[in-house]
């Protein structure tokens, strides 16, 4: 009974006709196919067109894909979008015009490479094709794929099509960086689960996602994961806590310099130049970024890469990690350690 009332569960939808037509439509219960979901839709909203149904995936940060299953469409709410199909009833041919082609999304009316290499899938995506092969040459039944193969062949081939942009422009001298950053923002969701579910080296991700590693492109994604700006808030954190710091530093060296001994203390700091000519960040044993302009300017950079590629903390850094975490950026629960907790205290009070 339980399982009857999910089922039945009513669904809202909210149907994009086009640019200046935007429709809500309850359902008394998910439909049993995408056609009928189709003839549903062509009454309630007196369509008499034929059209197809694309829907928002949330596990693709909202992009949009064709309705093949109903088991795609999320429930209880979901956004779809109808694409309308005219028929050339002489030739027997579906041809859409050009007006209407502007609903589709537009990055699929780019033009397809003359070869496209099919990339590999997973193991269990590539056994169950195999079998799918295997029954059609011997029986011609159709192979149904489950919404997490879908998920995994359709993530795989964005991946090699968007990494045939973005890694191709990365090695010119001219980088055409709008492009860079439209790309990376349209694959950020899949990004993030390979990250954060793999957790993959740092070279293996400076060769299959390259553009994290300039810059501006590293400052963007801390911002998609954060929603804030790392520069501006370690910023503004730092000039408004750095007098308070100096003072809590010379106090503490003042405490030192009875046990350790001055010359000791200097020798560690003084072989550090105040001005640099650039700084490099080094993860695991390799540079994997260079020209930072200051000390806090890389410091910025190491943080928001521990952050963006999902990295543990250094050991020898993870209290200063910490605190420039939950004390400087304000993320996550804000519970700290009790020395860490103290030296907060110590700063604002």
């Amino acid at each position: 009974m339980e399982t009857e009332g999910f089922v039945n569960e009513a669904i809202k939808l909210k149907v994009i006709l086009n640019d200046n037509r935007i429709e809500k439509v309850i359902l008394p219960s998910q439909p049993d196919s995408p056609n009928e979901l189709m003839s549903t839709l062509k009454e309630k909203l007196h369509r008499k067109f034929d059209f197809s149904l694309l829907y928002e995936d949330p596990d693709f940060n909202n992009e949009l894909y064709n309705l093949e299953t109903i088991e795609d469409l999320p429930s209880p709410r979901a956004t779809v979008k109808v694409l309308r199909i005219r028929r050339d009833t002489d030739l027997g041919l579906t041809r859409v015009s050009a007006s209407e082609l502007q609903d589709a999304p537009p990055e699929r009316l780019g033009r397809w490479p003359e070869v496209f290499v099919i990339p590999t899938l997973s193991m269990e995506v590539e056994f169950a094709l195999r079998e799918g092969n295997c029954a059609y040459l011997r029986h011609e039944t159709v192979l149904k794929i489950t919404r997490d193969q879908k998920h995994n062949i359709l993530g795989r081939m964005a991946w090699t099509i968007f990494n045939l942009i973005m890694v191709h422009e990365m090695m010119k001298e001219n980088r055409d960086l709008p492009l860079i950053n439209q790309h990376t923002q349209k694959t950020f969701a899949l990004r993030r689960k390979e990250i954060v579910k793999s957790s993959p080296s740092v070279e293996h991700l400076r060769t299959r996602w390259p553009a994290l590693f300039l810059e501006v492109q590293l400052h963007a994604e801390f911002q998609r994961i954060t929603n804030q700006s790392l520069q501006q808030t370690f910023y503004t954190a730092l000039d408004h806590h750095t007098p308070r710091l100096l003072t809590l530093f010379r106090e503490k060296e003042g405490k030192s310099t009875t046990h350790v001994g001055i010359s000791q203390h200097h020798e560690v700091v003084g072989g550090i130049p105040i001005r640099p000519a650039h700084v490099s960040v080094v993860l695991e044993d390799k540079i994997v970024m260079t020209n930072s302009r200051s000390w806090p300017d890389a410091l910025g950079v190491v943080f928001g890469l521990l952050y963006s590629l999902h990295l543990n903390y250094p050991k020898a850094l993870g209290s200063t990690s910490e605190f420039m975490q939950k004390v400087f950026l304000n993320l996550d629960d804000g519970k700290l350690k009790p020395k860490l907790l103290a030296l907060k205290n110590e700063l604002l009070a």
